[in-house]
């Protein structure tokens, strides 16, 4: 392939390049394959294994009122079709995707600043901390599909090919939202680079705004709302910075310094896999970099200011109010700022050697940063890790809930989006699509008509694991020698019957809960409020007068009692 500037890299070269890449992937994630489906991954698998092709282009069920068809639900119901729910597959065509990203971007830059100045930009895209999310976390694919189709209109548009560029837009559009702004750095590549008047540039880039305008009026978060309204739920997002400082940790992502790393448990601790990581880094730069290389297709400064624009116009969309700020959503701006860098270091091979081996150490140490952003390579280490332990040991101790079975959970670990919804991580996991389930809030009685099965109630213990709470009838002996928090377990499950308004289920959980403290007027008394919440006036009174006759019982509360009807005045 020839560029501008006429340069071409061998084959050898490129096979090189591409194990280099591989390299930069083992290095950075060797966990990736092993990862599993976390947090919004199983309501799209969940949406997506049994929809037709055509439905999941519509807006109906979509996920936050996000319009994503291409990256999202075609991607998942492709991937699931292939090869099933495997989060293998998912992560390999992830990485795949990463790939390509890399190589689009190389081959945009060889085309505008130079062969040199492409290889050090290229392994520089590959040092970015920021592609720990869409690596580890399937889900990230929106972002990668958003970058492989933003880059391919880029790279078609240097070469005037007007109408591939456009179909590319559209597409990222039907990616991602953040892909809305590519004609800006269109028209700049136009004004900055390829110096055509303004009038000119503007006329050029007017196709793209009709498909943005159109795009917008049907999206249900914009001009959707006009004809189909929607319900936007309101999120804090802790992460959400001042535009000024949103800004500039943006920028600093192409740095990896948007956020001070302090890697665990020391930077010691970092120096071989940093040393490694450099490696591949430098022998990626050094299979693209080319021998003997034309003059620049466009004057390095021209190449700076068309780079500092594209950048601006990628930090952007962190400027919005209201949205948080995570390293991923500043990839697009990343690319700008190092299309600058490269035009400068690139040509200088003591120069970029040293630039790429600090992007190796700070990518490293960023990535070993213990971090509460979902953005960040140890948060969702640490979410996947938390999933398959509590994936394994559901699936071991409930291998088979049976059909129409609703799971209800508590005391689940924070942040790591197990339970969202009705819980479709459960019909990933079994692979029965009439589960559901949720926290313990979620609980409600089945309605008349709703089909019939069994419902369960698990809490989550960090030495334990999965503590199964057994609502109704259980044996009494044998759970209490196994459970030593089993009456604050089954207090929990009343209460979450209670709130529910299934009184009878709460009653019954107080009774055993009354039996078991045998000197406790409280949990009789709890038995006696909840059956007659009930409706059984019987039973409650019968619970009244053995609350008043423990010796314990507090004299206002049998006042209390007697007041209500429970026990004779």
């Amino acid at each position: 392939m020839r560029t501008t500037a006429g340069v071409r890299t061998s084959a050898p070269r490129l096979v090189v390049a591409a194990l280099a890449l591989l390299a930069v992937v083992a290095l950075r994630w060797p966990d990736v394959l092993r990862a599993p489906f976390v947090n919004d991954d199983f309501l799209f698998l969940d949406r997506t294994r049994a929809a037709s092709l055509p439905s999941l282009w519509g807006f109906d069920g979509l996920a936050f009122h996000w319009w994503r068809p291409w990256s999202r639900e075609t991607h998942y119901w492709a991937v699931q079709g292939l090869a099933g729910a495997n989060p293998a597959v998912f992560h390999a065509v992830n990485a795949a995707l990463w790939l390509a990203v890399v190589a689009l971007f190389w081959a945009f830059v060889r085309r505008i600043a130079g062969g040199r100045a492409a290889a050090w930009a290229a392994a520089a895209c590959a040092s970015l901390a920021a592609w720990s999310l869409p690596l580890l976390w399937v889900a990230g694919v929106q972002d990668l599909w958003m970058l492989v189709w933003s880059l391919a209109a880029l790279l078609a548009w240097s070469a005037d090919r007007r109408a591939l560029a456009l179909g590319g837009y559209a597409m990222a559009l039907l990616s991602k939202e953040t892909a809305a702004l590519l004609p800006a750095v269109l028209l700049a590549h136009d004004v900055l680079l390829a110096r055509r008047p303004w009038r000119e540039a503007i006329a050029r880039a007017l196709p793209f705004a009709v498909v943005a305008l159109a795009w917008g009026a049907l999206h249900p978060r914009l001009g959707g709302q006009l004809w189909r309204p929607v319900t936007l739920e309101h999120v804090d997002d802790p992460t959400r910075l001042s535009p000024p400082v949103a800004f500039a940790r943006g920028l600093l992502v192409a740095l990896n310094l948007d956020r001070v790393p302090v890697p665990m448990p020391d930077w010691g601790a970092i120096a071989f896999p940093a040393l490694a990581l450099a490696g591949a880094l430098l022998v990626l730069a050094g299979a693209l970099r080319p021998e003997n290389e034309a003059p620049a297709p466009h004057p390095r400064a021209a190449v700076t200011r068309f780079a500092l624009a594209w950048a601006a116009v990628g930090v952007a969309p962190l400027l919005l109010p209201g949205l948080g700020f995570h390293a991923y959503y500043a990839s697009f701006a990343a690319l700008g700022v190092l299309l600058a860098l490269g035009a400068w270091a690139g040509g200088n091979a003591a120069v970029a050697g040293v630039t790429l081996a600090l992007l190796a150490v700070l990518g490293t140490a960023r990535d070993r940063t213990p971090s509460l952003d979902w953005g960040d390579a140890m948060y969702q280490r640490r979410a996947a890790a938390l999933n398959a332990a509590m994936r394994d040991d559901l699936l071991r101790k409930l291998p088979e809930p049976g059909a129409h079975a609703r799971i209800f959970f508590v005391r689940v670990p924070d942040r790591i989006g197990l339970v969202q919804g009705d819980a479709p991580a459960l019909r990933v996991w079994y692979g029965d699509s009439t589960l559901r389930g949720g926290f313990y809030s979620a609980y409600r009685p089945r309605a008349a008509g709703e089909p019939r099965g069994a419902d369960y109630f698990f809490r989550h213990d960090s030495l334990a694991g999965w503590v199964r709470v057994h609502a109704g009838e259980e044996n009494l002996e044998a759970e209490l020698a196994l459970n030593p928090r089993w009456v604050t377990d089954h207090r929990s499950l009343a209460a979450a019957f209670v709130a529910a308004g299934d009184y009878a289920a709460a009653a019954t959980e107080h009774e055993k809960i009354a039996g078991v403290l045998a000197a406790s007027s409280d949990a009789a008394f709890d038995a006696a409020a909840s059956w007659a919440a009930a409706g059984d006036t019987r039973r409650a009174m019968q619970w009244a007068s053995e609350a008043a006759r423990r010796p314990d019982a507090r004299p206002e509360v049998v006042q209390a009692a007697r007041e209500a009807g429970l026990l004779p005045r």
